[in-house]
């Protein structure tokens, strides 16, 4: 990507450089057997759509470079993870609510956290229930008899840890008490205001690594929630602002390219091909 051989726009090129420039700092480290254990969880998972059901669910390069660069970078002085908040926008049919499902899932399973709340929410029930059905497919390719995962209309549960998924309403009244290990928010540039993000967000407070992810693709309101998290991203990325423990990826066109040219499409939409 740095280099131009993987088409990107500079957004992404940045984020790439940003990571890279890691590797030169005295106080974190990267952790690839963290990384290899991810990537390891999720390629078990299979599919179930089309085609592609009963295959394993094989992550792209840039899947996994999302996944290195969230779950690879710790901390020297305690061995956490440096990522705790995940930003992800690109295109429609890239597979982006699949990926967060597949990470959500080994946030609840395989992490080493007990009692793991793992927490979809969306403008809309709708939306938020169809991240909430790939997880439950996901999960009964590895379990088809459910003896480990009990599946119901808006909870998974994993006894081993007292662990749970659920979908939970786009109303931030109604979400006091919550415990998040992790949390998706689908579909933020559909949402009115950060009422619901912000309050997951702060019920991670009590977890030593929890995981903070937003999956969107781009809106055209330019005074929403979304649009000002976008922002702030991009100002953390250029090196304005300092936040190590955001990880963003912005797949879009970049400023004078022309969409009618095919070979940009692919900055925007990573899946291409």
């Amino acid at each position: 990507v740095v280099n131009g051989t993987i088409p990107a726009c500079v957004y992404v090129r940045t984020a790439c450089k940003r990571n890279l420039a890691r590797f030169d700092r005295e106080d974190m480290y990267f952790d690839s057997e963290a990384v290899d254990r991810v990537v390891n969880f999720i390629q078990h998972l299979k599919l179930f759509t089309g085609e592609f059901a009963g295959k394993h669910l094989i992550l792209e390069p840039w899947q996994k470079n999302i996944i290195a660069n969230t779950f690879g970078w710790k901390w020297k002085k305690d061995g956490l993870r440096v990522t705790r908040s995940l930003y992800l926008e690109l295109g429609r049919k890239n597979a982006k609510t699949t990926t967060c499902a597949a990470i959500l899932l080994y946030m609840m399973v395989a992490d080493g956290e007990n009692n793991a709340s793992v927490i979809l929410s969306a403008n809309s029930s709708k939306q938020a229930s169809l991240c909430f059905e790939i997880c439950s497919n996901l999960l009964k390719s590895i379990d088809p008899k459910d003896r480990y995962f009990k599946r119901y209309r808006d909870t998974i549960k994993f006894d081993r840890t007292v662990s749970k998924i659920k979908v939970v309403a786009a109303d931030a009244s109604k979400l006091d008490g919550e415990n998040a290990h992790a949390f998706l928010t689908d579909e933020l540039h559909e949402a009115p205001d950060g009422k619901v993000f912000g309050v997951l967000e702060t019920s991670m407070g009590s977890r030593r690594q929890p995981l903070a992810m937003v999956a969107t693709t781009a809106g055209f309101n330019l005074s929403s929630f979304c649009y000002e998290q976008r922002s702030y991203n991009i100002q953390v990325l250029n090196g304005l602002v300092n936040d190590d423990a955001l990880q963003a990826f912005i797949y879009t066109l970049d400023e004078g390219d022309d969409w009618r040219d095919e070979n940009v499409w692919i900055k925007a939409n990573p899946n291409l091909d």
